[in-house]
């Protein structure tokens, strides 16, 4: 008998809970052109090989929302590992918090990735049909939903 080794890609990402004054986080919809299309996620993304996961999820954060992030006031919270053997991938996601230092910020969003945004309590997250597969379990162990 032969055994074929299966080999996962892993793919490193850094995604951030940006909270405002309400309690509500913002999640993007994802355009069609992208993985897990037409669902809400946390702004975030790839952690390139030459910078930290803080400074990719600055960066990603300032690519997909236009939002500036004060480094100082980014807090991790844990990583976590999603497989997907369908698709042959390992994600290993680091997850941050962010809480808006004003209320009313302006969200402007880069069209090739996001085609809206919510902003809502992780509860009533928690309960939606349409969030990307790793948001339901990072929502239920930090808020303990």
């Amino acid at each position: 008998m032969v055994y074929t080794a299966f080999v996962m890609k892993t793919v490193h990402v850094a995604a951030v809970l940006l909270v405002n004054e309400n309690g509500e986080i913002l999640v993007l919809r994802r355009s069609k052109n992208r993985p897990e299309p037409n669902t809400y996620g946390l702004p975030g993304g790839k952690i390139n090989s030459s910078e930290d996961k803080k400074d990719a999820c600055i960066r990603k954060v300032y690519e997909e929302a236009k939002l500036t992030i004060d480094p100082g006031k980014l807090v991790f919270l844990k990583t976590y590992n999603k497989e997907w053997q369908s698709e042959g991938i390992n994600i290993i996601f680091e997850t941050f918090r962010y809480k808006l230092p004003e209320p009313n910020i302006e969200i402007v969003l880069d069209s090739k990735g996001a085609s809206g945004f919510l902003w809502q309590t992780p509860q009533e997250l928690y309960k939606r049909k349409d969030l990307m597969a790793g948001l339901y379990i990072i929502l239920k162990d930090i808020y303990k939903l």
